[in-house]
């Protein structure tokens, strides 16, 4: 299924892909979409029927700009330039100066550790794969120790919400 097919199955309609912004949006990728916006009154906006490229870049451009607290103009620039979201995401997170960073931690290769290779702490020694996990069960299919299972879930307690 393409991703306006699965909004309409699941109720979301094109105003949830909105991001109001306050620069005029024209051109490519972004121009379509909010033509339409634009060219339909809020009330209308359930008319608007957008393209899976028109909802990959909104979502994107919503999570860029709203995770980072980064402008949307400077996000829009960027993807009318060619540079793609890994491009874009990466060059938000080092520009928000700390604010959410997840690359603040490291120098941006490889998580924690750096690069492949590097020296393990003495408590991580022999432990393998799993030594990120508090116990051995975890990364081997089993559940971590502080697992808890909620409300009617576990073993022959109902289905998963996914069955």
């Amino acid at each position: 299924m393409n991703w306006w097919d699965i909004s309409v199955r699941y109720g979301i309609g094109p105003e949830v892909y909105y991001v109001p912004t306050t620069v005029v949006v024209k051109n490519p990728p972004y121009g379509r979409a909010y033509g339409h916006y634009k060219k339909h009154p809020r009330e209308q906006w359930n008319r608007i029927v957008l393209r899976d490229a028109d909802i990959v870049n909104m979502v994107n451009l919503r999570y860029v700009s709203e995770y980072y607290d980064y402008p949307e103009d400077r996000v829009m620039k960027m993807r009318g330039q060619g540079k793609d979201f890994v491009a874009i995401d990466w060059t938000a997170a080092k520009e928000s100066k700390g604010k959410k960073n997840r690359y603040a931690m490291d120098d941006g290769k490889y998580g924690k550790k750096g690069k492949h290779g590097a020296k393990e702490d003495k408590k991580d020694k022999g432990k393998g794969n799993d030594r990120y996990y508090d116990d051995d069960d975890h990364g081997k299919g089993g559940k971590s120790k502080d697992w808890k299972e909620g409300p009617g879930q576990g073993k022959g307690k109902g289905k998963d919400k996914w069955d």
